[in-house]
C-alpha cells in the first residue's frame, strides 16, 4: 500500500475507527509488535520544555505520549508493513474522503474570511490549500475505485461525525474579528497535520514505505 499519500490520520478519528475494528482480529503480529521497539522508532527528543517555549512547542510536548500511541497503532504498523488488512482500508478510504469535504469546507471559510479584511496572501494560501484537498478527494475516487469502496454509500461513524461536527461549528462559529475566527480555525485543524507531519516522518527515518523496485 502506498502509506506515504493515503497516512491521513491527521486526525485521531480514524485511529479510534480502526481501533474499533481491530478489536476482532487479535493481537498484533510479532512482526508489528516488533515496530514498536524498533530504537528509530522510540528514540525522541526530551529536551526540557520552559515557560519560554512557544505555544505549540509546549502543546506538542504534551501531546507527544498520545502521539506515540497513535504511531504504535495497529492501523499505522499495518500500513507501514503492508499488511493491513484490505477490509481496514477500504473503511479508512471512505471515512477520510467524508471528512476532507469537511476539510475543504473549512479552508475555504478561512480564505472567505482573509479577503473580507484583505489580506490577499491568506486568500490565496486558504484557496490553495482548499485546492490541495480536492486534488486529495480525487486521488481517493481512484483508490476507491481500486479497492472497490462506494463513496456514495459513505455515511459517517460516529467519530468521524463528532470531529467533522467540532470542525464545522468552528469554522461557521461567529466572530466580531475575521482574524481571530481564522486563528480558531487554523487551531481546530492543527493536530490533525501535525500528527499527519510525525507519523510520515518518523515512519519515513525508519525505512518503511521505501520502493525496493
Amino acid at each position: 500500500l502506498d502509506w506515504m499519500r493515503y497516512l491521513c490520520l491527521l486526525c485521531l478519528f480514524s485511529l479510534l475507527e480502526a481501533n474499533r475494528a481491530f478489536s476482532s482480529l487479535g493481537k498484533l503480529s510479532s512482526d508489528v509488535a516488533g515496530v514498536s521497539r524498533t530504537n528509530k522508532l522510540v528514540s525522541w527528543n526530551h529536551a526540557q520544555v520552559s515557560m519560554s517555549s512557544s505555544t505549540a512547542q509546549r502543546l506538542w510536548a504534551e501531546s507527544s505520549s498520545t502521539a506515540f500511541r497513535c504511531l504504535y497503532h495497529p492501523f499505522v504498523s499495518g500500513l507501514a508493513l503492508g499488511n493491513l488488512p484490505v477490509r481496514i482500508f477500504q473503511h479508512y478510504i471512505g471515512q477520510d474522503y467524508f471528512f476532507l469535504s469537511s476539510f475543504a469546507k473549512a479552508y475555504t471559510k478561512a480564505s472567505t474570511l482573509a479577503a473580507s479584511r484583505s489580506d490577499k496572501d491568506g486568500h490565496a494560501t486558504f484557496a490553495a490549500l482548499a485546492a490541495g484537498v480536492a486534488q486529495e478527494q480525487t486521488l481517493h475516487q481512484a483508490y476507491a475505485k481500486k479497492w472497490e469502496v462506494d463513496l456514495s454509500a459513505v455515511t459517517a461513524s460516529d467519530a468521524t461525525k463528532e470531529y467533522v461536527d467540532f470542525l464545522l461549528s468552528t469554522a461557521d462559529s461567529e466572530s466580531n474579528r475575521p482574524d481571530g475566527k481564522i486563528s480558531l480555525i487554523c487551531a481546530a485543524m492543527a493536530p490533525c497535520m501535525r500528527l499527519y507531519a510525525f507519523l510520515g516522518q518518523r515512519l519515513a527515518d525508519s525505512g518503511f514505505g521505501r520502493r525496493t523496485d
